[in-house]
């Protein structure tokens, strides 16, 4: 048994072009270069600088108990059980706006949180045992005595949220940071004294912002279930023979969704709406594998072939 406390002090930059950025386009007879040495955008050239807070702290502390032990109850079984739990805080809290505040107005700008997950126990289970004195003529042959071991176990780990969605997708978005953008119109060489045109302050925050990244606001820590099975059966004095079954599903993983839709007639679901676009805990996978594996010891100081497949 045992307990662990784990304390992460970070700085993140999100990836915001709070310097600004400038595009320069290629116009009739003239190409992108000469456009820049000319301080002439080109046609449909942007000018983007974003406003909001330039560093970000996701501070996180792990606290994590555990107990595990084993049991003999006979000479030939072996019995391991195990009881895990984490947690690991909200980390997404970092920031003002973690949240999708729904499709109301009222709420846009109003400071929320993501909800912590309490829930993460992870059980832990396992067994070996090798059947000996075995009666039935047919399983002693298969089986050998005390030349078989059986094996077996169970197991669920978690995986708590990690900081890079938060830099990449909800740290530059709307209302966290605001993205003024400029462009230039769509004929001639575009317009003069371009870069003279780089916005010197924010847009008001609105609505119809794209916003990405947001998180549900019971946004869940992922979770894998292991399991495996399998025996190891003694040959001869010098052969091994080893197969196991091992699978393990994976469940509420990290997902994205556009949650405001455009629709057949290319208006979005809530129009008043712009991009919406939410991580959620909704995500699935599996894996499955057969092994095997086939040992024989040194033969006179020189290695033999182990031959293993999956």
């Amino acid at each position: 048994y045992g307990l662990e406390f784990l304390r992460q002090l970070a700085s993140q930059r999100p990836a915001s072009v709070f310097l600004g950025r400038l595009t320069y386009t290629d116009a009739a007879g003239y190409s992108a270069f000469a456009n820049f040495l000319d301080d002439f955008s080109g046609p449909s050239g942007v000018a983007q600088k974003d406003f909001g807070a330039t560093i970000f702290y996701p501070d996180q502390f792990h606290q994590t108990y555990f107990f595990q032990d084993t049991w003999l109850p006979a000479p030939s079984l072996s019995l391991t059980l195990g009881l895990r739990y984490e947690n690991s805080g909200q980390v997404a809290n970092a920031l003002r706006y973690p949240a999708f505040a729904g499709f109301d107005p009222e709420k846009f700008l109003q400071p929320n949180h993501v909800n912590t997950d309490n829930k993460d126990f992870g059980p832990a289970f396992g067994l070996a045992w090798s059947p000996s004195a075995l009666r039935v003529p047919l399983l002693l042959r298969l089986f050998g005595d005390g030349k078989t071991v059986w094996r077996g176990g169970y197991q669920i780990s978690y995986d708590p949220l990690f900081t890079q969605p938060l830099s990449l997708l909800l740290a530059p978005s709307s209302p966290n940071s605001i993205s003024t953008i400029t462009t230039a119109p769509g004929t001639g060489r575009g317009s003069p004294n371009w870069s003279a045109q780089l916005p010197a302050s924010a847009a008001a925050p609105s609505v119809l912002d794209p916003q990405r990244g947001a998180f549900e606001k019971d946004f869940r820590n992922a979770y894998t279930e292991h399991w495996s099975f399998g025996f190891q059966r003694q040959l001869s004095s010098k052969l091994m023979l080893d197969g196991s079954y091992l699978g393990s599903e994976s469940h509420r993983l990290m997902t994205s969704v556009d949650v405001n839709p455009r629709l057949i007639n290319e208006q979005r679901l809530h129009p008043e709406f712009g991009i919406r676009t939410n991580l959620t805990s909704q995500g699935n996978s599996s894996y499955h594998a057969m092994q095997w594996r086939l040992d024989r010891r040194f033969a006179r100081g020189f290695p033999r072939p182990q031959p293993a497949g999956t």
